[in-house]
C-alpha cells in the first residue's frame, strides 16, 4: 500500500477520484501516523478514528465522488471551530465540555468539498494551526 501521508492535497484528491486508492486507505495511513507520533508530539486533542474510517469509507461510495475537489483529502479541524456532535473547547479545560449544536460554516465548506465526512474525522488542537501529521 502507498503511503499518502505527507502526500499534497492535489494528489491525494487525484488518486481518490481516479481509483489509485480510496479515501478509506488515505484515512487509514494518516490515523496510523498520528497513533505513532501524537503521544510525543500532542498534536491532536481528539482524534475520531472510528467515525473517521467509516465517513471515509461512505465518500467511496458517493456517485459524484469524481467531482468532488479535495476527495478523500484529510483535514484536521481546531478545537475552535464547531463541529456537531463535539465539545468544543479551543484548547481550554476551563470552557463547557457539552457537544456542539451544529457545524460551523467552514466545516459544512469542508464536508463538501472532502465529500462529506468530517474533515477525516480528527480535531485538533488548541491553537496549533498545522495540517495533518
Amino acid at each position: 500500500m502507498t503511503d499518502w501521508t505527507g502526500r499534497t492535497a492535489t494528489e491525494i484528491a487525484a488518486a481518490v477520484r481516479t481509483g489509485e486508492t480510496t479515501a478509506g486507505q488515505v484515512v487509514a495511513g494518516h490515523l496510523d501516523r498520528i497513533a505513532k507520533l501524537n503521544g510525543e508530539l500532542g498534536a491532536f486533542i481528539r482524534v475520531r478514528a472510528a467515525e473517521a474510517a467509516s465517513e471515509a469509507k461512505a465518500v467511496g461510495q458517493r456517485a459524484d465522488l469524481a467531482e468532488l475537489p479535495l476527495a478523500g483529502v484529510p483535514v484536521a479541524v481546531k478545537d475552535a471551530v464547531p463541529v456537531a456532535g463535539e465539545p468544543m473547547r479551543a484548547g481550554s479545560a476551563a470552557l463547557p465540555d457539552a457537544p456542539q449544536a451544529e457545524d460551523h460554516r467552514l466545516q459544512r465548506q469542508l464536508k463538501a468539498l472532502v465529500g462529506g465526512f468530517e474533515a477525516e474525522g480528527l480535531i485538533e488542537p488548541d491553537g496549533v494551526g498545522t495540517a495533518l501529521v
